[in-house]
């Protein structure tokens, strides 16, 4: 769940305990009352806009790129509103009679939901990003006059560090002493909004009404959007989400272990805690008594336990088969795809054999899962070879369709093992290609100019002694990236399939595709390798490569909720 102030400020928390200690921190720093809500998944977006009398003048949808720490915007796509939201959003704004900018925070599940989780009074901080690249929001504003529907907006921006002077009537933070003789690092908030907070600018409202019979848990008020701070408490969301046709982001109607389908949507009111009459002040065993008070009745919003153990898991091996051929249906016609089994994700005896009958391939980190995959009908001559561990433990010869160097060391390692005498019979020879915009412990830094021109070197050299053809292979999970983002990803990663191709005098014989995808996603599966085709490198189109896609079979089990 998420701790939420009235004014500002959000906490994750996991426990009651931990929301009601961070309630409290809110509570004391910014003022005014505090709500939970669910959690929700998902990459976070937002719709900046300004009107005037409820008139919608500019708005841009943006997605963010990446965050601090604090979860604060640092870089951002930015892309003009869709009509259909553009049109949701000029209703509201007309029925609000809104004045002035706004901000609707979303998150985008990797379906294209979206759910709303704040509506914002102002402008974002970010807003200025939204400006260097051609839609100047304040700027509309101020003369009153709409936007060029017309414009063409620069995909995006990024922040850097500018260092400015200070007015001299300004001055400077003195410098805060502390025990250790070190200064306190700086923060998000170097404005002092903290204590601009506890100025109580807002009055406390009191027409909360008790929960469900719950004495201690009330509904948060409703406001009035475009007005002051409590427009962005909870008590809006779900109208406002009504309105602007997305899934308000609260606690579900029943308690947080209640239906998946409630829970799923996140329906229902936000929940906060009544604050104690105005003007009270409490030391701590008030504090602790009040608290104690508070946490009455939490137990009555949660599901028994039950007596099966959980987790608890079940191979159900028709899911598997099903999946295996709606996997297949996907990528028909797409191009020569190989589908391949990760040995690692489910090593159950009887699913290896399913994959052999259904006329997959194996995917194995090592050699003792090829041998596994092997014993149980997954051909060794179709097996394909990943990861830094694959060629262990140690042996004198080993087969394989496909392997992937982890390295340039690897590369130059197996050069030396093959002067030894060790024998390796492969169709395809190629490296694993670390992705160039995400932070990764493995592949090879193809985007590094002397890495490339070593990799180019010792694969050709490589591949002409096996007597094989050279491939590329790209792994990262689009569980975590989501299908968009990972499209982008791979094709900048495989964009080194062309300067490769020109070295070593070929197109890539093999190009394979490896990471979690999620089972709901598959639907996403075959847009993303017509996108990887054709945007991808032109080496790839000229040479009409086999396509394997290693680990799409997500393991078949299901696991109750626990």
């Amino acid at each position: 769940m998420w701790v939420k102030g009235q004014h500002y400020d959000a906490h994750r928390a996991h426990t009651a305990g931990a929301a009601l200690a961070m309630g409290d921190v809110v509570q004391r720093t910014w003022g005014g009352n505090w709500h939970l809500e669910a959690h929700v998944a998902g990459q976070e977006c937002s719709i900046a806009f300004v009107a005037l009398d409820g008139r919608l003048l500019d708005a841009v949808f943006i997605t963010k790129a990446m965050v601090t720490t604090e979860g604060k915007t640092w870089a951002g796509e930015v892309a003009e509103l869709d009509p259909a939201m553009r049109a949701r959003l000029t209703e509201l704004l007309a029925d609000a009679m809104w004045n002035g900018g706004g901000e609707l925070e979303l998150l985008r599940s990797w379906s294209g939901e979206l759910t709303l989780m704040e509506i914002n009074p102002r402008l974002p901080a970010w807003i200025h990003g939204a400006s260097v690249c051609g839609a100047n929001l304040p700027a509309a504003l101020v003369t009153g006059e709409a936007a060029d529907r017309g414009r063409r907006l620069t995909p995006g921006f990024t922040r850097v560090v500018e260092e400015i002077p200070v007015h001299p009537d300004l001055g400077i933070t003195p410098i805060a002493w502390v025990a250790g003789g070190i200064s306190r690092p700086g923060d998000k908030r170097h404005s002092g909004m903290p204590s601009l907070g506890q100025r109580c600018l807002v009055p406390p409202t009191s027409d909360e009404e008790p929960i469900d019979g719950h004495p201690n848990l009330t509904a948060a008020p409703a406001a009035h959007a475009g007005g002051p701070a409590e427009c962005a408490g909870a008590g809006e969301t779900a109208e406002m989400a009504q309105r602007t046709g997305v899934v308000g982001a609260g606690l579900p109607t029943e308690s947080p272990a209640g239906p998946a389908d409630e829970r799923a949507t996140g329906r229902g009111r936000a929940v906060g805690l009544r604050e104690g009459p105005a003007g009270r002040t409490e030391g701590p065993t008030a504090r602790n008594e009040a608290s104690a008070v508070r946490t009455d009745g939490f137990e009555e919003l949660l599901d028994p336990p039950g007596n099966a153990a959980t987790p608890y898991r079940q191979i159900l091996l028709p899911l598997f088969t099903e999946r295996v051929r709606a996997l297949r249906n996907e990528v028909e016609g797409v191009g020569r795809v190989l589908l391949a089994h990760s040995v690692k994700t489910c090593p159950q005896p009887a699913v290896l054999r399913e994959a052999a009958r259904l006329g997959m391939a194996a995917e194995a980190i090592s050699l003792d899962e090829l041998q596994a995959a092997e014993r149980h009908g997954l051909a060794p001559e179709r097996a394909i070879l990943n990861g830094p561990a694959k060629w262990w433990p140690a042996t004198d010869r080993v087969r394989c369709f496909a392997f992937f160097a982890d390295s340039v060391a690897e590369l130059s390692r197996l050069h030396s093992l093959l002067d030894s005498g060790f024998q390796l019979e492969a169709e395809v020879v190629g490296v694993r290609v670390a992705p160039a915009g995400l932070v990764s412990r493995f592949g090879v830094p193809l985007h590094e100019r002397d890495t490339m021109e070593e990799t180019s070197e010792l694969l050709g050299s490589l591949a002409k002694r096996l007597g094989a053809g050279w491939g590329m292979h790209f792994h990262f999970a689009q569980s975590v990236l989501g299908a968009p983002r990972w499209q982008r990803e791979c094709v900048a990663a495989l964009s080194a399939a062309d300067p490769l191709a020109d070295q070593l005098g070929g197109p890539p014989a093999v190009l394979d595709f490896g990471g979690g995808w999620h089972v709901d996603d598959l639907s996403y599966l075959r847009p993303s390798l017509e996108y990887v085709l054709a945007h991808g490198p032109a080496a790839a189109r000229e040479g009409d490569p086999c396509w394997c896609w290693s680990r799409a079979s997500s393991s078949p089990s299901r696991r109750p909720r626990s």
